[in-house]
């Protein structure tokens, strides 16, 4: 058995492949050449990190992380966020996985970041807690405007036309944010954007729409997610409840008629008059957050609390 930790830019084509075939038999999914590219190198340092299990010169298992650059306050710092952990099934258990993630956290450290990401799924939450030794930071929470309720279950298409003028009500109602405090939502540990907003914008490409407000500027991507027609707002600058009822307004006289509704997952600290928060139960998906500090001496407990972080989809490579 071989770990090595590589690069993506010292990657060879053929290693690319080799770990986007492991990625179609864990997740189900195709993933070009292209693709993997787009993803790993458009972050601040060019590249990202890919730490590769070997056995008898089989790749069996990989992890990778994205560098991204962060500020705290105004104090930057370099954070991993890890995603696509994937072993073969029939390597697949816990002391694998383990190899992958503390191999891969002794060469970041080295490589000058100081804070592990991570956004586990249910499966993983377990193991990222006891195993990886991962603190919660929390969960992003899920905001919706519902267009039309039959792209959701198609047993209510009926119900659409009220659906549709449900949400204008909704819409105008929002006019009033203007009424509320302009001052953007300060958080302690936000995007670096200088080096965040254009490297991740580029994962998925013309998939992403950016538009210029007054004063202000929104990011969208449409989606097909389980049969339903969403617009995911990705991301609102600067973050004022005026400007991010004007985003949604903005998104539903663009995009509204291709639309069965709009989603924003990520944290506020205001209600937003466009949407409505989805009660904890009743959301579809837990997009939980766990931290582990590289540098321990850096950080004190406010980096477990997930209303410090300027944090959405935008930050996890789902959308």
């Amino acid at each position: 058995m071989e770990i090595s930790i590589k690069r993506t830019t010292e990657l060879t084509d053929s290693e690319i492949d080799e770990v986007n075939s492991l990625f179609k038999a864990v997740f189900a999914q195709d993933r070009s050449r292209q693709d993997f590219l787009d993803r790993f190198l458009n972050n601040p340092r060019g590249f990202s990190y890919h730490s590769l299990l070997r056995i008898e010169g089989n790749l069996i298992g990989c992890e990778s992380y994205v560098p991204f650059r962060y500020l705290d306050h105004d104090k930057p710092f370099w954070t991993a966020f890890g995603c696509d952990i994937m072993v073969r099934e029939d390597h697949r258990n816990l002391a694998n996985i383990f190899k992958l993630s503390e191999t891969a956290k002794r060469f970041l450290v080295g490589e000058g970041i100081h804070l592990r990401l991570g956004f586990p799924n249910e499966k993983m939450y377990p193991v990222a807690k006891k195993a990886f030794r991962h603190k919660d930071v929390g969960a992003l929470r899920t905001h919706l405007l519902v267009l039309r309720v039959g792209g959701i279950r198609e047993k209510f298409r009926w119900f659409d036309p009220v659906s549709l003028l449900l949400s204008r009500f909704h819409l105008l109602g929002s006019y009033f944010s203007a009424l509320r405090r302009s001052q953007p939502v300060a958080f302690r540990f936000r995007r670096e954007r200088s080096t965040f907003d254009e490297n991740r914008e580029r994962w998925f490409g013309e998939e992403y729409v950016r538009v210029a407000l007054s004063g202000a500027s929104f990011l969208y991507r449409i989606k097909q997610q389980d049969g339903a027609r969403v617009g995911f707002l990705l991301d609102v600058d600067p973050l004022t409840p005026h400007h991010f009822d004007q985003a949604v307004r903005h998104l539903v006289k663009a995009e509204g008629a291709r639309l069965d509704l709009i989603l924003f997952v990520g944290t506020l600290s205001f209600t937003p008059f466009s949407m409505m928060k989805v009660p904890v139960r009743w959301e579809p998906k837990k997009f939980r957050v766990t931290c582990l500090p590289l540098d321990p001496n850096r950080f004190d407990d406010e980096i477990c609390k997930i209303e410090n972080w300027e944090m959405s989809l935008f930050n996890y490579d789902l959308v």
